[in-house]
C-alpha cells in the first residue's frame, strides 16, 4: 500500500484519469499531494528577434492557470471524500532545472512513495518533437512512477 502519492498533473485531456487513478489509490491513512510545475518562460518563449515580452507577466500568467488547474483536481478530490494537498511549483535551479527533475525533487522532499503522471501516448516523430515529461521522469526517478497512458490525438 502506498501511503504519500504525489500527482503531477498540467490541466491537459489526460489530467482527469490522473485523478481517477490517484483515488482509486487513495485508502484511510494515506496522502495525496497533487502538484502542477510552472516551466521557466525565459527557456521556452522565446521571442523572434525585434520582439520584445514581458517575462514576469508571462510566467505570472502560467502560475495562475496552474493554480486554477490544482485548485480544480483538489475540488474534485474533496468532492468524492478525498482531501489533498496542492501546490504550483516553478522550475528553479532549488527545484531542478526542467519539469521532470521538479516532480522527482518535490516526491523526493516531501517523502512520496509512488508518483502518479499521464502520458499523452504519443508515438513517432510526435513523440520525438514534443518529448515526453513522464518518459524523462521515469528513466531517471528513484521512485515507482503509475504512467496513466492518454490516447494520442
Amino acid at each position: 500500500m502506498y501511503t504519500k502519492v504525489l500527482v503531477a498533473i498540467d490541466g491537459s485531456a489526460i489530467t482527469p484519469a490522473v485523478l481517477r487513478e490517484a483515488a482509486r489509490l487513495a485508502v484511510a491513512g494515506s496522502q495525496l499531494r497533487i502538484i502542477s510545475v510552472v516551466d521557466n518562460p525565459l527557456a521556452n518563449f522565446a521571442a523572434p528577434y525585434g520582439i520584445a515580452y514581458d517575462h514576469e507577466a508571462l510566467h505570472h500568467a502560467l502560475q495562475e492557470q496552474a493554480q486554477t488547474i490544482v485548485t480544480g483536481a483538489q475540488a474534485t478530490l474533496k468532492a468524492q471524500g478525498i482531501d489533498a494537498s496542492a501546490d504550483v511549483l516553478a522550475v528553479s535551479v532549488e527545484h531542478g532545472v526542467d519539469i521532470p527533475s521538479t516532480i522527482e525533487a518535490e516526491a523526493e522532499a516531501w517523502g512520496a512513495d509512488l508518483m502518479v503522471i499521464g502520458t499523452h501516448g504519443r508515438r513517432g516523430l510526435r513523440r520525438l518533437l514534443l518529448g515526453s515529461v513522464s518518459e524523462q521522469l521515469i528513466r531517471q526517478s528513484r521512485l515507482p512512477v503509475l504512467l496513466v497512458r492518454g490516447q494520442e490525438a
